[in-house]
């Protein structure tokens, strides 16, 4: 924004910048001064007659040093302008005077009182920020503004930048343009889902500071603590990012010190990053960011800058700045726009090459004429940053998505000193989608991607905060309220599960924040509501400043309900063509203007109104003011949201519900946001019953296929009921429906049905309804009953040759044994707690000194986790080896039956068969088949989501799940550097125990059937659990 605006030096000036303003605010280009300068004004300097309107409107100018204007003067330049003629509607005081919010309240008096039907007080607050983004204006009236130099063609690009990027985008959903906020008074740092921990834990041991990458193993470190952030091989980036752990550890007098990277580490780490998020997660916020503080320190911005990029860290020193690499000229390109320039993108047939993209970097000064080539290309030369936001928003026809990936591709390559970030919604950057970065025609200049983390308690804070101030200077609300309203919308977010997850995400915390100012304190329970809010908002500031311009409902001859349908069946019908199907992109889908009319004429037609539409005037309306619709170009227009068009959409299917059912049988995925808001507005009625039974309308049968569409719509309709907690509501008419979904969702999971995301989510749903596949729950007298895979008496080839392995290679002979199926779940473990297992009851199940450590530790149950580890039908984590071993003998006590760990030995035959394969399916790694790090998933997930990640069979026709991933599981055995003495499988004692397996939190390499790893009895992490072996002849 043009925040950093000093006021002209003299009236004169004041008043022609005033004069300009307005007749770009208002649409008003026949607006003049009223006289000469020293003619009596009658209190009015400049007037007006907007375009389309008849109402009149008289602004008086008053330059003030350092004074504020007072009661007095406001209501004696009122008295004056009483006799202006023509006749005035609204009065506006334009001044030099900052932000007063008593003034502000003496002219809402004075509405009220009249003889104006509206009184204003612009200060120069409110007039830099309706500056903000009038390049010409600011040219012609702030020359300084824009370099000192003209030919400084750098400083006139990035002064151009800041402009433009200065602004929070998504404050345009819900404010018209006047009201936009900048967004370096709002923006927090955004975390990823990679974890940094304190990995030099001895400063005097060498090994620990020579990290070294491994090929093809992900990036690991000599403690065997993982990351998924891949950083490309640059050992001294890893060491910068690990003193600054040990630095904040010992800030804050912790030992073992871990918590997410910012994104700012994930992009600063690899010179091409993507970086994925769901819509409205921040991610081109981020990208607009980032670009804004590396314009600001080249230009020497006082506030914008890399000590301020680089945030909490900046104090440290630059050599351990997050960001390292200086001042990179930054640019930034939508990438959806660059696809729809004929000029710059390549012709269809043509091969996409990096001259493409630079020609359009050259586009994006001020002029937008091309001036800025010798620029662009000398900054590329020595080492940009280039932002290309929105790969997702591309679209798939004729090519274009090859084309632009050969522009990427061209461009990394002829340019590799420049650090490239992309921008992507997940969904559309899965493995084997032909969006990705990373393939083999990259060679060494491939991308590598992380996601963004949802908003954590103490962001969501701090934005709420920082929002709330931002908003009380541009919509004067008292500083006496402030804290007082923060404070009550963080209580009602935090209080209310439903919002708490909405808050996770910027753009639904920005509208959130944004409504409760706007709405005097009041919020929306549900997504629903929070968008019914937010439709209903859009469409009463659309319909606003009728003392100016004839409202929208006056042009088009509708009225607010026939408005309301035209956009929901324009909004359904745009979703149904395709406009917006695969693409996820923030924004809604490209309206052409001919599809926006004929939704108008035929809703008009359907509610009986003859009168004619006059396109021109609307055409100009919509371009002119922001609303539920923005103009994108002369005959284009979208919803500001993808959301606004998915919303609006199931307002339609809710009044049309004939088309539902044909909808959802042929293209669900297309519908899933659809059908979640639709779900929210049925909620109070029966209608909600009537959308599960045609989501899901029978049972699954015994020879259904994983590829069957329906299992999609099981999640639909699995997603409503967990949204709006359907499952606990006491309804027996109704509770077949739900048992319906139920079965879906385990048949879903039984045969790896869905894509892995979506078969997560399954799984969690199934936890809440009732798992009720064998082996997860509990059985007769409510103890744990298992799902047992028998392991014949024979030998096996145990360790390996790689690096961690266990060794040496040899044959290792075991006795038959029964193994649990999975690993032992929450809802098992919990009847050993519920049981009083942590009590003197059952101190005889657990070692010496196990039972000395609950003692010191004062345990009265395991360490609790948060959704999702906590689902019924997840893998019990954060239970140390004395609480695993506790259980076994508790529950060997209440049985009669020898349930133990497993032996080290026991747990890789198990997991790998007789043939020595590396993983329990195979030769090579898959992240399709188990929960690592490469999965992205980053929690634990139900057990058993990966049927084919199975180990090789036992006796019968199945062996174990979850062996590979998931969690780390604790073996009976103790510690040993290798397999050189006999295992120690002795339960008394302190010392290490064996580990196995790998976890969701570390990269396949760690999850070989031969990687062995160890830790300390008592150690409690949220990747820990075990399973159970028996005697073979027992069961």
């Amino acid at each position: 924004m043009a925040h950093d605006l000093a006021p002209p030096s003299d009236w004169q000036a004041f008043e022609r910048l005033c004069l300009d303003l307005f007749r770009e605010l208002w649409n008003a280009p026949g607006a003049m001064r009223h006289g000469r300068d020293g003619q009596p004004q009658a209190g009015v300097d400049i007037f007006g007659l907007p375009s389309g309107s008849a109402e009149w409107f008289g602004v008086q100018c008053k330059k003030k040093l350092g004074t504020e204007v007072t009661e007095e003067e406001l209501e004696a330049e009122l008295e004056k302008a009483k006799g202006f003629n023509p006749k005035l509607t609204r009065f506006v005081l334009a001044t030099t005077a900052r932000c007063d919010a008593k003034i502000q309240e003496v002219a809402r008096r004075l509405t009220v009182e009249g003889p104006f039907q509206e009184v204003l007080v612009y200060d120069w607050d409110h007039l830099c920020a309706d500056l903000t983004g009038r390049t010409e204006l600011l040219r012609k009236h702030f020359p300084d503004h824009f370099a000192g130099d003209p030919s400084d063609l750098r400083s006139h690009y990035l002064r151009h930048l800041m402009t433009e990027l200065d602004v929070v985008q998504v404050s345009k959903v819900s404010r018209d343009q006047k009201q936009d906020i900048p967004l370096s008074k709002v923006y927090i740092d955004l975390d990823v889902m990679a974890e940094v921990r304190s990995w030099l834990r001895d400063e005097d041991a060498e090994e620990e500071v020579a990290l070294e990458p491994s090929a093809g193993a992900g990036d690991r470190n000599p403690t065997g603590l993982a990351t998924s952030l891949d950083l490309l091989g640059q050992v001294k980036m890893l060491e910068r990012i690990c003193l600054r752990a040990r630095h904040e550890a010992q800030r804050e007098e912790i030992e073992d010190f871990s918590r997410r990277c910012t994104a700012l580490e994930a992009v600063a780490t690899a010179p091409r990053r993507v970086l994925v998020g769901r819509g409205g997660s921040g991610k081109s916020t981020f990208g607009r960011y980032l670009c804004l503080c590396l314009a600001g320190q080249l230009l020497g911005h006082e506030t914008l800058n890399l000590r301020h990029l680089n945030g909490r860290w900046a104090d440290m020193g630059p050599e351990l700045w997050p960001w390292p690499h200086g001042e990179l000229v930054p640019f930034f390109v939508e990438l959806r726009r660059f696809v729809r320039s004929e000029e710059h993108f390549p012709a269809k047939g043509e091969d996409g090459q990096a001259k493409h993209l630079v020609a359009y970097l050259a586009t994006l000064g001020a002029g937008g004429g091309g001036e800025m080539a010798p620029m662009v290309r000398g900054a590329l030369d020595t080492g940009a940053l280039v932002v290309l936001d929105g790969l997702d928003e591309t679209p798939a026809a004729e090519q274009v998505r090859e084309r632009l990936q050969q522009v990427i591709r061209g461009f990394v390559k002829t340019y590799p000193d420049c650090r490239v970030l992309v921008t992507s919604r997940p969904y559309a950057y899965e493995l084997g989608q032909d969006w990705r970065l990373d393939g083999e025609t990259f060679d060494d200049q491939r991308f590598v991607d992380e996601t963004l983390a949802p908003l954590d308690k103490a962001k969501i804070e701090r934005f709420v905060t920082d929002a709330y101030a931002a908003f009380a200077k541009r919509n004067r609300l008292d500083d006496a309220n402030l804290v007082d309203l923060a404070s009550d919308l963080l209580r009602q977010i935090h209080d209310q599960p439903s919002l708490r997850r909405l808050a996770e995400q910027p753009l639904t915390l920005t509208m959130m924040t944004d409504l409760h100012t706007a709405r005097g304190g009041r919020l929306p329970p549900s997504r629903a509501k929070l968008f019914e809010e937010s439709v209903c908002l859009l469409l009463d500031r659309w319909n606003e400043r009728r003392l100016l311009e004839e409202s929208v409902t006056t042009l088009v001859g509708m009225d607010e309900e026939q408005i309301r349908s035209a956009l929901e069946l324009l909004a359904f019908r745009t979703h149904r063509d395709g406009g917006s199907a695969g693409t996820g992109d923030d924004l809604g889908a490209e309206i052409p203007e001919s599809a926006l009319f004929q939704a108008l004429i035929d809703t008009r037609e359907r509610y009986g109104n003859k009168q004619p539409l006059v396109p021109e005037e609307i055409r100009d309306y919509l371009h002119q003011r922001s609303g539920i619709l923005i103009g994108e170009s002369s005959s284009v227009y979208r919803f500001p949201h993808r959301f606004f068009q998915e919303y609006l959409a199931a307002c339609h299917l809710e009044h049309f519900p004939d088309k539902r059912r044909p909808l959802l049988e042929t293209n669900p995925g297309l519908w899933r946001e659809v059908v979640l808001f639709l779900a929210g507005r049925l909620i109070h009625g029966d209608g909600i019953w009537t959308l599960l039974r045609e989501l899901v309308g029978e049972p699954p049968g015994e020879g259904i296929k994983s590829d069957d569409s329906r299992f999609l719509r099981a999640l639909l309709a699995g997603l409503a009921i967990r949204e709006h907690r359907l499952w606990q509501r006491e309804d027996a008419d109704h509770q077949p429906k739900i048992d319906r979904v139920r079965d879906w969702l385990r048949r879903a999971v039984e045969l790896g049905a869905l894509e892995v995301q979506d078969r997560v989510l399954a799984g969690q749903i199934l936890g809440l309804l009732g798992d009720d596949r064998p082996g997860i729950g509990l059985g007769a007298e409510g103890l744990p009953a298992f799902e047992w895979v028998e392991i014949p008496r024979g030998t096996f080839t145990m360790g390996g040759d790689g690096k961690y392995d266990g060794k040496p290679v040899h044959e290792e002979h075991v006795e038959a044994f029964r193994i649990s199926r999975y690993p032992v779940t929450n809802a098992q473990y919990e009847s050993f707690v519920a049981d009083g297992g942590y009590t003197k009851r059952w101190q005889g199940c657990w070692t010496e000194s196990g039972w000395e450590w609950r003692e010191e530790k004062k345990l009265e149950g395991p360490f609790s986790e948060p959704s999702p580890f906590d689902l019924p039908n997840h893998p019990r984590v954060s239970v140390s080896w004395y609480e695993a071993v506790a259980f076994c003998n508790w529950l060997a006590s209440r049985t009669g039956i020898g349930y133990r760990l497993p032996t080290e030995s026991e747990w890789e035959r198990s997991a790998r068969g007789t043939d020595g394969r590396e993983y329990p399916w195979g030769t090579k790694f898959d992240p399709a088949l188990c929960n690592t790090a490469e999965t992205e998933i980053d929690t634990t997930t139900a057990v058993g989501l990966f049927p084919d990640g199975e180990s090789p069979n036992g006796i019968g026709s199945r062996g174990i799940l979850d062996a590979s991933g998931n969690v780390w599981e604790w073996c009976s055995t103790k510690w040993g550097d290798n397999y050189d003495a006999l295992a120690d499988d002795d339960l008394q004692g302190s010392a290490g125990r064996v580990v196995r397996g790998g976890s969701f939190a570390g990269d396949g390499f760690f999850a070989r059937c031969a990687f062995r790893s160890g830790g300390d009895p008592d150690i409690i992490f949220a990747g820990s659990g075990f399973r159970l072996v028996a005697p073979f002849e027992s069961l």
